[in-house]
């Protein structure tokens, strides 16, 4: 046994205590059964494990201790592969073999760029080997086997990281050589003063640099150097560079002690502190300030961090109880959707870091005590946290990061293990509260925001301008949000991640699940993640058993949207189609209806609509829930506007319909006894709509982003649909913007006003043609038409009131579940409006026969 047998380097654990930290190390994070190699150096007691099969790394060919290590790091990566090809699943490299990571560079890079780290502590290492990675793929595997013979195989293609790092020392040789310097604005007040430990490492340093240089920001920062002693071409650099501020440290104090000297220099609102290791993308600055200043409470804020092959380093970090950490993310897909929204994390890492100076400076700044490396940025994040103030993860801002860029690997790993010692010790009662590593809670601990999560399942992306419901499932997310609950969004049926509206939602704080093509699997992965599910529209109630399936103690709501069979009722009226026998119409109606009936409560649009699913099922709450928006305080006069508008997605058939009555039956008329034109906003135009226009009183737009301005310049809004479900949102939106409205009666009996108060209602071609005539010229019906419908909007649609509504719903739903309002997770914190009271219970109603009810009767009039 060599000198490692009696006591560890550094670490100062005796060996026994090792082999016992090993063991249960191995317990905590394996798996009982799996197959796990161990750097043995040839010790048995290293194997013997409980439960799992270990072998010695690296192994002879009978599977004996080698009795020797590899060549060079290409024979241990062979090694390794050819081990894992035949079923072993796990890597234990024990502290006394950590010398492997700093020897065998490659092997270690292999290691982190291939196979995720399930483990590390003061005792050792644990990788869990993928079930494939290139090098097997490729077939370069003929060293695996070295140790009995000798083969040959071309060397691997070089890493991003090598290649980075080649591509930067020929970039500071060609700089110094010649008569370049990189010159900085002078700032004379800056908003964010970056601060840049370095040590060593001058061509990544020119590369940070000029990324600094190119970063495109509005933001104006100044450059703070702190140089720890560097004795390479590091001042030869920094000599070239202009408008910058350089302090050198007499010696190598470290990450955090060079910080806390750059930062009493910074003038800035804010300090960023940067790794010189780091790339920044364009605007990633300023993504970060704009996000300090608008999050509540925000203390501090980190960046989605990217390692230069493209794989995700860190999207936030995670704590467990233990005083270990993991990179959320580490080795995905950093467009994965996963790693792509706003949250509360445990820390951001200090590769890249912004927060206030004076909080920074209140703070004591970075804790001496982890010098020269490691934990200091846990250790900070930790201190903001415990200060009530939040850490958050900022996707939008991404900077590319070169891992141990800026130290050796090995003792980069050594220094981390020393420090998550002290870092435990310090804060060994708060770390209580966190969950421990490997209790599988990976799920509940990447996001550290408190309150009920809850799962919203839907067609697809609400992009506001698609209509179809869609912009009242955008308010909605945005109320369930703004709640504090955490809101998962999953599409159901179009998968696509629409812009903005995703990365719009994303900003929110809402976790958006596009491109899932496997749902059953998704949730699987997250079960029991969800207190609640929230599904939308009938045809998507079939998903609420297969999500509770995975989610079995989370309460359901169920969103109606709309009672869809009432609309195709109408809608097989107008096509001429025969009307549907009373029973069947009946039958459709209940089975629609029963679609709510394991819901802990149901959301519908209107009263009339509720009224349906209280007589359905009397002891269901249901919450009308049609809209939520703000009235314009000030718009233009009645002189002012002078055009007729139309309004809707001409994808949908109640509106295309709509448009095409129109067109053929009332504009025509109305062309004659006015020069107004009309206004048709929406998409996609029928081909045929143009031939039936005459030229110049019709203007067809297409889509548009904004309907404000048309809705400036509009006098009067028409909307004469003959079948639709739900509430037209469109004319709640002309309403709030202070457009009168001229209605068909199927959507004045939705929206409940009364002809000649909130709106005119026309019944028929003719009557319709004649009030959007009237509404048109006369002045004081405008205006009073104007105020009402303003007045019934703040009443009935405000967001605050709204939002309260929808709380209280939610929260009604899990008393409903569990007989209690407590539940395993906070609630979200429900604000009152002011002045105002909401609770949600089985409305008392006149009992309304399910067939006669006027909703179903309603015929399309005009």
């Amino acid at each position: 046994m060599d000198s490692h047998a009696s006591r560890i380097n550094n670490h100062n654990i005796p060996y026994q205590q090792l082999i016992s930290s090993i063991r249960r190390m191995a317990g905590e994070f394996i798996p009982a059964g799996k197959r796990i190699l161990i750097v043995s150096k040839g010790d048995e007691d290293l194997l013997r494990v409980a439960d799992r099969e270990t072998a010695h790394f690296p192994q002879a060919e009978g599977g004996g201790y080698a009795g020797h290590h590899p060549g060079d790091s290409e024979e241990a990566v062979g090694h390794l592969e050819n081990l894992r090809a035949q079923g072993w699943e796990y890597l234990i490299l024990p502290a006394t073999s950590l010398w492997w990571l700093s020897h065998y560079t490659e092997f270690e890079s292999h290691l982190r760029t291939h196979h995720e780290c399930v483990c590390t502590n003061e005792a050792g290492i644990i990788f869990r080997l993928s079930g494939s990675t290139s090098l097997a793929r490729n077939g370069r595997s003929s060293r695996a086997s070295a140790f009995s013979r000798n083969g040959y195989s071309p060397s691997p293609p070089p890493k991003a990281a090598n290649v980075m790092e080649e591509y930067a020392r020929i970039k500071l040789r060609q700089f110094l050589a010649g008569p370049g310097r990189l010159r900085f604005p002078k700032v004379d007040e800056p908003v964010v003063s970056i601060v840049i430990p370095t040590y060593q490492q001058a061509h990544y340093t020119l590369l940070g640099l000029e990324s600094l240089l190119v970063a495109d920001d509005d933001v104006p920062f100044e450059v703070i150097v702190v140089d720890n002693a560097s004795t390479d071409d590091t001042e030869a650099l920094l000599s070239r560079v202009e408008n910058i501020q350089v302090a050198n440290n007499d010696c190598n104090l470290g990450f955090g002690e060079a910080c806390n000297r750059g930062a009493k220099m910074a003038r800035g609102e804010f300090v960023c502190f940067l790794n010189n290791d780091t790339l920044g993308t364009p605007g990633w600055l300023s993504v970060l300030v704009e996000t300090a200043r608008s999050e509540p409470r925000c203390g501090g804020v980190g960046p989605k961090l990217v390692h230069p092959s493209g794989r995700l380093q860190e999207a936030g970090g995670i704590l467990w109880r233990d005083g270990s950490n993991l990179g959320y993310g580490r080795n995905a897909n950093p467009t994965d959707p996963e790693y792509d929204y706003v949250r509360d994390v445990d820390y951001c890492s200090g590769a890249c870091f912004l927060m206030r100076k004076d909080l920074f400076l209140a703070l004591g700044g970075f804790d001496p005590r982890y010098a020269p490396a490691y934990c200091e940025d846990t250790d900070l994040c930790m201190a903001i946290r415990e200060a009530d103030l939040r850490v958050v993860y900022q996707p939008r801002a991404c900077v590319f990061h070169i891992e141990f860029g800026s130290s050796e690997a090995g003792h980069a790993v050594e220094l981390q293990l020393r420090n998550r010692a002290r870092f435990r010790a310090k804060w060994r009662l708060k770390l209580r509260q966190y969950p421990a590593a490997g209790s599988g809670e990976e799920w509940l601990a990447r996001d550290r925001r408190e309150g009920r999560r809850i799962l919203v399942a839907d067609d697809r992306v609400p992009d506001a301008g698609l209509g179809s419901g869609f912009p009242r499932a955008r308010t909605l997310l945005e109320s369930l949000a703004s709640l504090g609950y955490i809101v998962t969004f999953l599409p159901l049926n179009n998968v696509t991640a629409l812009e903005p509206a995703t990365s719009e939602l994303q900003q929110l704080g809402i976790e958006v699940l596009h491109g899932v093509k496997n749902i059953r699997e998704r949730l699987s992965q997250r079960h029991d993640l969800y207190d609640a599910i929230l599904v939308s529209r009938p045809h998507n109630a079939h998903w609420i058993p297969v999500i509770k399936e995975f989610n079995p103690e989370a309460a359901v709501i169920y969103d109606a949207e709309a009672v869809f069979c009432l609309r195709d009722a109408l809608q097989a009226e107008v096509e001429g189609k025969n009307p549907l026998p009373p029973l069947e119409s009946k039958r459709r109606l209940r089975k629609e209806l029963s679609l709510a009936d394991d819901a802990n409560a149901v959301i519908a649009v209107s009263e009339q609509e509720r009224a349906l699913f209280t007589k359905h099922n009397p002891d269901i709450p249901v919450l009308v829930w049609g809209a939520s928006i703000l009235t314009r305080n000030a718009s233009p006069s009645f002189d002012a506007r002078r055009d007729y508008l139309f309004l809707g997605s001409l994808a949908t058939p109640p509106n295309a319909d709509a448009l095409r009555l129109l067109l053929d039956a009332i504009f025509p008329a109305i062309r004659e006894r006015s020069n107004a034109r009309l206004t048709v906003v929406g998409a996609p135009v029928p081909a045929s709509t143009t031939a039936a226009d005459a030229p110049g009183s019709v203007v067809l737009t297409g889509y548009v982003n904004d309907v404000s301005p048309f809705f400036d310049r509009a006098r009067v809004f028409l909307a004469p649909h003959r079948f639709a479900a739900g509430v037209p949102y469109k004319v709640i939106e002309a309403m709030a913007a202070g457009l009168p409205c001229v209605l068909s009666p199927l959507l004045a009996q939705q929206l409940e006003v009364t002809d000649g108060a909130e709106a005119l209602v026309g019944d028929g071609v003719d009557d319709f043609r004649l009030k959007a005539l009237r509404l048109h010229e006369d002045k004081a019906l405008w205006l009073r038409i104007q105020q009402n419908a303003l007045r019934l909007i703040r009443d009935r649609f405000d967001p605050a009131k709204m939002r309260e509504a929808l709380g209280n719903c939610i929260e009604g739903a899990f008393e409903s579940h569990f007989g209690h309002a407590s539940h395993n997770r906070r609630p979200a914190q429900i604000v009152a409006a002011p002045g105002t009271t909401q609770t949600i219970r089985p409305p008392q109603s006149p009992s309304i026969p399910l067939v006669d009810d006027p909703l179903f009767q309603a015929r399309a009039t005009i």
